[in-house]
């Protein structure tokens, strides 16, 4: 974890990959503490109303989790006096006040002040990792799970961002990552799991099993269709979640991901030997320029000249 003079140092560091970028710093002076750096609260809140639903479905269709969306209701507070009431029990997000950039060396996390927490305020649930490579607003998961309504003021002192340094940089920032979810300025508070790999296949299978129901197949005609046997896949838990798992994704986006890391890694070691190998040649040079200038005293000393020059070598 990082220091206060080291948080310091990454705040002002010219090496993008080492830099942390955090604005607005209101008053750098109250906001650093020893190891950590006070983030304030922003002026977006979103709340999921009540509805007739009696659960939450991961695998519902993209129109039923819009359907879903219009009992999120987004409130905007926008001045330091007009506060957002966080009822007992209630839910909500948030964002910070502060834009949030990190380097690819850098790793960051998010987590609740004791003086909030003192009063039944939880400022994160389980999403306390910021990525190397992120750029944009931390997102609050805001619950009250005290007894009494907490007032929550725009602009308070809310939350804390701690750092870690990564030995060796990330392959590509999280920004730039072409499935990475919440990033920049276009990242909102709406939840981006439907865009989550298994759980798209794991919809379609749903929907086809859906569409054999409907047909009125029989599972003996189910048995002599099927053409292959679910088995347990060697990257997931579950025989079910195996048998839903689409094949066309399956060896094809892991072996792209190999090779994408090996020639990551293929191309930062060719450049550490063609490094080497400058060294090795600005060696070799420097130690025949060395070799000549010793031929040419021994030569004039031979004839009896002075050799003019100070610190020539032995």
């Amino acid at each position: 974890m990082l220091s206060d003079i080291q948080i310091l140092q990454k705040l002002v560091s010219s090496d993008e990959d080492d830099r942390i970028v955090i604005s607005p710093m209101i008053c750098a002076r109250e906001q650093i503490g020893p190891s950590s750096v006070n983030v304030h609260l922003g002026t977006d809140f979103l709340v999921v109303e009540r509805s007739n639903r009696d659960h939450f479905d991961p695998l519902m269709s993209l129109e039923e989790y819009e359907e879903w969306l219009k009992h999120a209701r987004l409130v905007g507070r926008y001045s330091v006096l007009d506060p957002f009431i966080l009822h007992p029990f209630e839910f909500a997000l948030a964002c910070t006040l502060e834009f949030i950039c990190l380097g690819r060396k850098i790793v960051g996390h998010i987590d609740g002040r004791s003086s909030w927490a003192r009063q039944g305020l939880r400022v994160h649930s389980t999403a306390a990792n910021i990525h190397p490579g992120s750029s944009g607003f931390v997102v609050f998961e805001f619950n009250n799970v005290g007894p009494v309504p907490i007032l929550l003021y725009p602009g308070m002192a809310i939350a804390q961002l701690t750092f870690e340094e990564l030995s060796v940089p990330v392959s590509e920032k999280y920004c730039d990552r072409t499935n990475s979810q919440y990033s920049g300025f276009r990242q909102t508070l709406w939840s981006g799991y439907p865009q989550d790999s298994i759980l798209k296949a794991m919809r379609k299978a749903r929907a086809r099993e859906a569409n054999r129901l409907l047909m009125g197949e029989t599972r003996f005609e189910k048995a002599q269709k099927k053409q292959y046997e679910p088995t347990v896949h060697r990257f997931l838990p579950s025989a079910t979640i195996a048998a839903s798992y689409d094949p066309e994704y399956d060896e094809l986006e892991l072996q792209a991901l190999a090779d994408e890391l090996r020639r990551v890694a293929a191309a930062t070691e060719n450049k550490v030997d063609a490094a080497l190998a400058q060294l090795e040649a600005l060696e070799a040079s420097l130690a025949d320029k060395a070799s000549l200038r010793r031929a040419a005293r021994a030569e004039l000393e031979a004839e009896g000249v002075v050799w003019p020059f100070e610190g020539a070598p032995a």
